[in-house]
């Protein structure tokens, strides 16, 4: 028979863990232990243009981000734009746009010319917020399902 401390310890263990998914931006609670790779990647993203993370699949760099990472950046005045692309219905230009528009307020969009709306650099340089915006591409490589015409368009713009 368990004591009330083993069973509050074997709840506490068994909900530490979410499984095979990925910790989630609302879980940085449950998430730790790996305080010096999120400060590696905050310094990193501060000093650095681009930033690529990489690993074998299902070593938790999902995890490492959404529950370690993100909540620095926003304690350190950065926005971050979650960019997956997760069909190939939309282009994935298309998709970096809607997720930069997502984030922009409907005054300040309809205060840019609406041929100017689906340029990311005029996105970007309208940006409204006081936190810098960064983009992260979770799951990467879903870009290469897409067609090679929509891949170069995408790397042209």
């Amino acid at each position: 028979m368990m004591t009330d401390t083993q069973e509050i310890i074997k709840d506490l263990v068994k909900d530490r863990y979410p499984g095979i998914r990925p910790f989630k931006k609302g879980e940085s609670e449950l998430f730790f232990g790996r305080n010096t790779e999120v400060e590696e990647l905050l310094h990193s993203i501060k000093v650095h243009d681009t930033l690529v993370l990489y690993s074998k699949s299902g070593l938790g760099k999902s995890s490492l981000v959404n529950a370690g990472l993100i909540p620095r950046l926003l304690e350190e005045n950065i926005f971050p734009i979650d960019i997956r692309f997760l069909s190939t219905e939309e282009s994935p230009y298309q998709k970096i746009i809607s997720e930069v528009k997502a984030c922009i307020p409907e005054e300040v969009l309809s205060a840019i010319p609406e041929t100017f709306r689906e340029n990311l650099w005029v996105l970007l340089n309208h940006w409204h917020r006081n936190e810098t915006p960064v983009l992260i591409f979770d799951q990467f490589e879903e870009f290469f399902y897409y067609s090679q015409a929509m891949q170069a368009e995408t790397i042209s713009k």
